[in-house]
């Protein structure tokens, strides 16, 4: 990781860049958006400008794992924007291209990936045009117009009460899934639906248990569902004196390495105690069906 960050920090202070005269680099640089949408603001990472101003390098540090492309990258997009309305002239004078670049961490200690590509101040505008409506739309209307995705929803913790993520999601189809009954067969066309959108409709139950646990963690109530601590999962201790102690234990030349379940069986063939072998992690609090016999269920004559 170390040597990740060297590697970013030389890209940032490389002195000659875009035509040989000195850069400039500025580290998170706040920038002013509100030719977007008032009151918008931003930080960039890195802006490195050339000499003459004429190119402008917008610079961004992802952390995580998932592979971030430059192309098209709203985000950088409106950095780039911010960056050159800092200039003089603003977006009036420059018809060259500037760049937009990832900086991102690879896998197993290997070098600092750089993704970048060349956007023209053409295309900017272009794109600050149709931002700036965005902008005045979702101001202007009550209820805007949402078209939700995988990269504009993947954060979004609005997904329980969003109706047009429901839709896109699928819940229709799961609807259409449970209005069948019991005696329904399912047709190969209902499961391909259901299959093709598996992380969206699954993204919508996390996003509905997120909501009730909210409301239940704030002193409201939400019908049918209770919080509850669920133990925490249950694991071998993968210690070499466990190890021995369980070659021992059920007699064997040799343990390789087993789950849970396989202890459990060893030990009702041999009726011992694998206690001292098992751990368990941190308890988890998560929501619980109430039941049909719970309290909240009976009937005024005790049913």
């Amino acid at each position: 990781f170390g040597n990740q960050l060297v590697e970013y920090a030389e890209h940032l202070m490389c002195n000659q860049k875009y035509g040989g005269g000195a850069v400039r680099t500025e580290i998170e640089l706040p920038l002013d958006l509100s030719s977007v949408s008032s009151g918008m603001r931003g930080t960039a990472d890195a802006v490195i400008y050339s000499h003459d101003d004429t190119t402008i390098e917008i610079v961004d540090y992802k952390s995580g794992s998932y592979p971030v492309t430059p192309h098209a990258n709203e985000q950088l997009m409106l950095y780039l924007i911010g960056a050159l309305q800092m200039t003089s002239d603003g977006l009036c004078k420059y018809e060259g291209g500037h760049i937009m670049t990832i900086a991102q961490p690879s896998v197993e200690n290997g070098p600092l990936s750089f993704r970048s590509v060349t956007v023209s101040t053409d295309t900017l505008r272009e794109f600050l045009f149709a931002a700036q409506n965005k902008a005045t739309e979702a101001r202007i209307l009550k209820h805007p117009i949402r078209q939700p995705s995988n990269t504009a929803c993947q954060w979004c913790r609005a997904k329980a009460i969003c109706p047009e993520y429901h839709e896109w999601a699928g819940a229709d189809v799961l609807i259409a899934a449970c209005d069948k009954g019991d005696d329904a067969k399912m047709s190969d066309q209902l499961a391909r639906e259901i299959l093709d959108n598996r992380k969206r409709i699954t993204d919508l139950i996390k996003s509905c248990q997120d909501y009730a646990i909210g409301k239940l963690n704030g002193g409201d109530n939400f019908p049918g569902y209770r919080i509850v601590e669920k133990q925490g999962r249950r694991s071998v201790i993968k210690s070499d004196a466990v190890k021995e102690d369980l070659k021992v234990l059920f007699g064997l030349d040799s343990l390789q390495p087993v789950g849970v379940g396989t202890l459990d069986r060893l030990a009702r063939e041999n009726d011992v105690c694998i206690d001292f072998a098992i751990t368990r992690g941190e308890p988890k609090m998560t929501l619980e069906p109430i039941g049909d016999f719970s309290e909240d269920f009976k009937t005024e004559e005790g049913d």
